[in-house]
Order: structure tokens, then C-alpha cells, then sequence
């Protein structure tokens, strides 16, 4: 160290400045990195947990709409309002699967694909039984047709309702831990 004591002022200042320089240089270089990465699981937060929670309420609504245009339908009386519903069920029903297969792309998580694989199973019993319902209210069997939406519908649409109430949590769950993930991250 005498070498360094023997430098003039200037130039001690001169590397004092280089060596604080380069520190300087690795902080921003390693914070760049961290921010990128923070970034990246941000971007993973909002299209793989919050972007599906979307997805599934659209399938939820949709759901329901549809369990409102069966019931009107044993209750209209003209038949071209029975049709009217029965083409809107179809417009929600092909909403939902777009919905649902949209969210699928985004599972990555065993509990979620096994709660999707339930409603999924649940809303193929409750097409059926909705066909069903259908049938029987555009011949104007109207009590059969709230027979079969009081009986086996609505158990299918209980399930229903319960699997997308689960995927919600689950995948709000999910979002919460990555984002204290992100906060230790940034921290």
C-alpha cells in the first residue's frame, strides 16, 4: 500500500472515483437483472392468475344467463321467444367454452386442473339435462321441464357453481403467493 501512498492527490481521487465507478456499474448491472426478473413474474402474475380469474367469472355470468333463459323459456308463451332463448343459450354456451378453453391454457397447478376437470364433468351433466329442459319447453311441456331444472340441472349447476367458486380462490391463492413472492423479490 505504500505505492498508493505515494500517488499524487489527483490521482488517488482519479481511482477512488474508478473504483466507485465500477461499484457503481455492478449495482445498476444486478438491479437491471432483479428488475427484468421482477418484470417477467409480474407478467406471469397478470396473465397466468388474474387474466383466468376473468376468464372464469365470463363463465360464471355466462352460466347463469343461461339458467335464466331455460327458466324463461317454461315460462314464455310464444313460441318465437322459446326459439329466442334457445338461440341465446347457444351464443352463452359457445362463450363459455371459449372462456373455459382459455383458462385451461393456463393451468399449471394440480388442484386446478383437477377443480377444471369437475366442472368440466359437471357441465357436461347439465348440458345434457339442459337439452332436455329445452326439448320439453319449446313442446310446451312446461312443468317437466322445471321438473328436470329443480331435479338433476340443478344439482349439475350446484356443482358448477361450486367448482367455479374453487377456482377462483384457488387461483386468487395462487396470484397472492407469487405477488409476496415479488415483494420479497423487490425487497
Amino acid at each position: 500500500m505504500s505505492w498508493f501512498n505515494n500517488l499524487k492527490i489527483g490521482a488517488k481521487i482519479t481511482a477512488g472515483f474508478i473504483v466507485l465507478l465500477a461499484l457503481l456499474t455492478t449495482l445498476g448491472i444486478v438491479a437491471s437483472f432483479n428488475l427484468r426478473a421482477l418484470h417477467k413474474s409480474d407478467t406471469e402474475l397478470y396473465e397466468r392468475n388474474l387474466v383466468p380469474i376473468g376468464e372464469i367469472a365470463h363463465v360464471a355470468i355466462s352460466f347463469q344467463r343461461i339458467r335464466v333463459n331455460l327458466r324463461d323459456a317454461t315460462i314464455d308463451l310464444q313460441m318465437s321467444d322459446k326459439i329466442e332463448r334457445k338461440d341465446r343459450i347457444k351464443e352463452l354456451d359457445a362463450i363459455i367454452y371459449g372462456e373455459l378453453k382459455k383458462f385451461e391454457k393456463t393451468i399449471k397447478d394440480n388442484e386446478v386442473r383437477q377443480e377444471f376437470e369437475a366442472l368440466n364433468a359437471s357441465m357436461t351433466s347439465f348440458s345434457s339435462q339442459k337439452e332436455k329442459i329445452l326439448a320439453l319447453a319449446l313442446v310446451n311441456k312446461n312443468l317437466e321441464a322445471v321438473k328436470y331444472m329443480r331435479g338433476d340441472a340443478l344439482v349439475a349447476a350446484q356443482a358448477i357453481d361450486k367448482s367455479i367458486g374453487k377456482l377462483i380462490d384457488r387461483k386468487t391463492k395462487l396470484a397472492k403467493q407469487r405477488a409476496d413472492n415479488n415483494t420479497v423479490a423487490a425487497n
